[in-house]
Formats: structure tokens, sequence, C-alpha cells
């Protein structure tokens, strides 16, 4: 009888331990989750530069403090599509981008070896006169942080 009593004792023992285990491994996963090292969402700069206006075209604008300059201008007889160049400057490099922009949607530039990207969303286009006349637009700026 007694020696049951000591394999109850040692594998009682035995299961405090693995629990303990299994929930400092949980808590280490729940920790390393929480402070984000996970790459769900790599840029942590996020600056809204235009949130959902409506700009009349021609437009052109120079965002972020010169480091985004943007040109929309209307395609004659089409009333779904415009034309969009982005001239973006950077650390390592400054590209200029020329785009057809056709209907409702999300068009993501990076540059500086993807260390910042740019965001531009276009959810609305109105169209007179058989072309587009006014946009509704929004841009965000994303960069991680640290070195260049």
């Amino acid at each position: 009888m007694w020696q049951r009593s000591g394999i109850y004792r040692r594998s009682f023992l035995a299961d405090i331990g693995r629990c303990s285990i299994f929930l400092f491994l949980v808590a280490i996963f729940s920790c390393a989750n929480l402070t984000g090292c996970g790459e769900a969402n790599p840029y942590d700069l996020n600056a809204p530069l235009i949130k959902n206006t409506l700009v009349k075209l021609p437009y052109e604008e120079t965002l972020n403090k010169g480091g985004l300059r943007i040109s929309l201008q209307s395609i004659p007889g089409r009333t779904d599509a415009i034309r969009a160049e982005a001239k973006m400057y950077g650390f390592y490099e400054s590209p200029t981008v020329k785009w057809m922009q056709e209907g409702c949607s999300v068009r993501m530039l990076s540059l500086d070896k993807g260390l910042e990207r740019y965001d531009f969303e276009f959810s609305e286009l109105r169209s007179s006169n058989n072309a587009v006349t006014e946009v509704k637009i929004s841009i965000v700026s994303r960069a991680k942080s640290g070195p260049r």
C-alpha cells in the first residue's frame, strides 16, 4: 500500500512539472504575440497624408514634406479610368511610377528596399462629359522604423 501511494505521489509531481512547463511556454508565446514578434504588419509607422478626400482633376500635389509628388489626370472618352503618376523621393532610391487606374482599388508602391511604402486607395470615380472629373482618394505613408 505504501508503494502505491509513492507511485501516485511521483506521477502527481511529474504531472505538476509537465503542466508548469506547458504554462511557461504558453506565457512566452503569448507575450511574443502581444509584443509584435509576428510579421503580420511589418510597417510600424503609418501616417495618413490624404484621408477620403474628393479632388477635382487634373490634380497635382506634393505631400509628405516633398517625399511624394502625385499627379492625377482624366482620360478623354473614359469614365472608369484615370492616369496617375507618383514621384517618390527616398533615402536609397527615387522611383517614378506611372499607371492607369481603372475603377476603385488600392495601389501599393514601395521604395527604399521595402522600408517605405505609399498606399493609394481610390474609392470613387465621378464622371461628367464622357471623362472622370473627380476622384475620392486616400494616401497613407507607411514605414519601418530603424536604421536606414
